[in-house]
């Protein structure tokens, strides 16, 4: 999804230089993912937000702010037409979950979002889950180590499934 359009800077300092370097890095990963389907877009692990919050929305992405009374207008601001928000939760985590234990490839596991908001209380991976051209899907992993190893856990996927879901699925060339 090729952007000529250069972010549009709303306000500076507010978000972390840590933060902003995910925020830049998630974006070049969307704008630019690669050739392949049922493969992964490496994007780190998301620095501690704070009070900070990235938000995705079809065709725009943005980061921003949120204090006692709601979100702050945003501090950038990223669009990248043909964009559409999409994730592996709910009752799409279990097909999800069932695709990379097999190691096949996985075509509908996923939702389309009106919106994602990533915050301090998100746990995703650290890549996007690329289903085909238009789906760079964002995978919500669970956070709770009662079961050792990949289990299957209702709404989301375990987060000690990662790196079988690396080992399954290669990374986006």
């Amino acid at each position: 999804m090729p952007e000529k359009n250069a972010p549009q800077i709303l306000s500076q300092g507010r978000v972390s230089a840590e933060l902003n370097n995910y925020f830049d890095r998630l974006v070049s990963r969307i704008k630019n993912p690669g050739s392949g389907e049922s493969c992964r877009l490496e994007i780190g692990k998301i620095t501690n937000p704070k009070s900070a919050v990235i938000s995705l929305y079809p065709n725009k992405i943005q980061i921003g702010q949120t204090s006692d009374r709601g979100k702050t207008p945003p501090e950038k601001v990223e669009t990248i037409e043909g964009f559409k928000p999409c994730s592996v939760r709910g009752d799409k985590a279990a097909k999800f979950h069932e695709c990379f234990s097999k190691s096949i490839k996985c075509t509908d596991a996923y939702q389309e979002d009106a919106s994602i908001t990533l915050d301090k209380s998100s746990r995703i991976a650290p890549f996007l889950f690329k289903f085909d051209s238009k789906h760079l899907c964002i995978i919500y992993l669970d956070g709770i180590d009662f079961v050792p190893g990949c289990s299957q856990v209702e709404g989301k996927i375990d987060d000690e499934c990662t790196d079988k879901i690396i080992n399954a699925y290669k990374e986006c060339a």
